[in-house]
């Protein structure tokens, strides 16, 4: 069951100009330092502070899939979804009764000021899309949020000892409030293992993903690369019909293709793109138990077409 974190988090000035910098020096032993914005005492946390995982979730009453990097914990009445981003990276949804919780850990700069450089950055991206975007305070502090019609999508920003956890939420509009609560809850049982190994700041860090999911990618992949060669395949073809229905047209042009009213050639990612909007999610973990079931598909596409998808589900 889900309950309601605090809020203590004052509001924060507008200005985005904090840089991120490449920061490989060896990282130092985490410690709750000025700066950052994770709690040891109320998450997420640094894996210094959980010693025993699998302790720490059975209080809990949670599930949980430990990648490495990241331990994601699965309450009661929720469950994990294993899929493929669009470039074909694996990513992990915590899916409650309000939503859809989508972590990435990265490495960030010991200063910090990582999460302020990634929200202008994502901002921009989804205001020159079409989505209004507005932030709100969390208990993180800045949160960005978009919302298109009747779907919502929310970044929540936490800043450890050189780590960054970068955690979308997506929502319909009617349950943004229920999701935020429940996002909330969920990302504050998050654990990040950062490591000592140096890696530059913004690097996403790799995590270490069990055989059996592993090769449900793998099954993924490939299913999703026969997806894309057969629309090229079919966006081909139809192409080259409507050239020789062209040119019919146009008895006097010669075996040369005519000058003008030829198709225009699809764009090269564009039966990419297609195929990327069916690629599956191979594999479920459900809350409170750390065996995964059987394995589900469900559509994978971009963060805004998420937003539209949710909207015409309405």
């Amino acid at each position: 069951m889900f309950g309601r974190r605090k809020n203590s988090n004052a509001a924060t000035p507008d200005n985005d100009d904090a840089a991120t910098v490449a920061d490989t020096e060896q990282a130092e032993q985490p410690a709750k330092r000025e700066g950052f914005d994770f709690d040891p005492q109320d998450g997420p946390f640094d894996k210094s502070v959980v010693p025993d995982v699998e302790a720490f979730y059975k209080d809990l009453g949670y599930g949980y899939l430990n990648l490495g990097t990241i331990v994601l914990g699965i309450p009661p009445n929720a469950q994990l979804n294993a899929a493929l981003s669009q470039d074909g990276t694996p990513e992990f949804h915590v899916v409650s009764e309000a939503a859809r919780v989508i972590p990435r850990a990265f490495s960030a700069p010991r200063s910090g000021g990582q999460w302020r450089t990634f929200m202008s950055s994502i901002r921009e991206q989804l205001d020159n899309q079409g989505a209004t975007t507005f932030h709100e305070d969390g208990p993180w502090g800045r949160e960005l949020v978009a919302e298109q019609s009747n779907a919502m999508l929310r970044l929540i920003g936490v800043e450890g000892p050189r780590w960054m956890l970068e955690v979308r939420v997506v929502s319909t509009k009617d349950k943004a409030e229920e999701a935020m609560e429940q996002a909330h809850e969920i990302v504050g049982r998050f654990i990040v293992n950062r490591g000592t190994d140096p890696m530059p700041a913004g690097e996403l860090l790799p995590m270490d993903i069990p055989e059996e999911i592993t090769a449900s990618l793998n099954q993924a992949r490939q299913q999703l690369a026969q997806q894309q060669a057969a629309t090229a395949r079919t966006a081909q073809a139809g192409a080259q019909a409507q050239g020789q229905g062209a040119a019919a047209a146009r008895p006097n042009a010669g075996a040369a293709a005519p000058a003008g009213g030829q198709p225009a050639a699809p764009a090269p990612n564009a039966a990419q793109n297609a195929a990327q909007n069916q690629a599956p999610a191979p594999h479920q973990v459900g809350g409170g138990s750390a065996e995964p079931p059987q394995m589900k598909r469900r559509k994978r596409t971009s963060a805004m077409n998420r937003l539209h998808e949710l909207d015409d589900e309405k």
